[in-house]
């Protein structure tokens, strides 16, 4: 499965993304440079099965 995965980078990104690396899913790493520019956006998650929105703001 192709799963992209929004705020991979961050602490609960980061373990989903093992855990769903260990299963063998291939993984579209967002973060805030690509989501900066929305046409690269749209390409990034072209053919992929499922969006993991785990991105958060801190203040």
């Amino acid at each position: 499965m192709r799963v992209a995965v929004t705020g991979a980078d961050g602490f609960l990104g980061w373990h989903v993304r093992c855990a769903l690396k260990a299963r063998g899913d291939q993984i579209v790493a967002i973060g805030r440079k690509i989501t900066a520019e929305p046409s690269v956006l749209d390409q990034a998650v072209k053919g992929v099965d499922a969006v993991l929105h785990l991105a958060g703001v801190n203040r």
